[in-house]
């Protein structure tokens, strides 16, 4: 796998083939009709092939978390780890605020799905809004980070079109990590 690191203004990585193609395809037929609400697919019931793909994809993740965590040694630790994975669906022209990561989350792993063209994750200096630069969206292109609070700070937003990533933690083991919904103009 073929990944670049960065460390400005904190540390992250960047990758186009962490995700098989066909997994991302699948999620893209799978959840390109649906509405136009914001979700979050934590126990969606995708067909026998996309479950055994996304299986894959999270072993790929989780069996090698010595790596994960060799590329961010300031991760949080916790005694025992899971993982976290869901497919999320931003409604179109939303933006999500300036925010670091939940501190219940060791490594967060953004893969983005659909639409061919779109905007990428913001990376801010600060928690203020204007001081960014934007991870440039590619579909299958993976957005890799450990967040530290106070520091990692990110944002991101939708254009015409709803934005579909696939979303994968490693996570403190137990933690029931809920996502509500957000309605247009939260």
């Amino acid at each position: 796998m073929d990944i670049s690191i960065y460390n400005n203004p904190w540390r992250y990585a960047v990758t186009d083939n962490l995700i098989d193609s066909t997994l991302i395809d699948t999620i893209q037929k799978t959840f390109s009709a649906h509405d136009h609400q914001n979700h979050y697919y934590v126990d969606h019931p995708m067909c026998r092939e996309s479950q055994q793909l996304l299986q894959k994809s999270e072993d790929k993740i989780f069996n090698n978390l010595n790596y994960w965590f060799s590329l961010f040694p300031q991760h949080r630790k916790f005694d025992h780890y899971e993982m976290l994975t869901y497919v999320s669906r931003q409604f179109a022209e939303h933006e999500y605020h300036v925010h670091d990561e939940d501190s219940r989350k060791s490594i967060s792993f953004v893969t983005y799905i659909w639409p061919e063209s779109g905007h990428g994750t913001s990376i801010h200096k600060t928690a203020d809004k204007s001081n960014f630069f934007e991870i440039q969206w590619k579909v299958g292109r993976s957005f890799i980070f450990s967040g530290i609070a106070g520091k990692t700070w990110h944002s991101y937003k939708s254009g015409l079109t709803p934005r579909l990533t696939l979303n994968h933690f490693i996570v403190q083991k137990g933690t029931a990590i809920q996502f509500k919904p957000s309605q247009p103009g939260e």
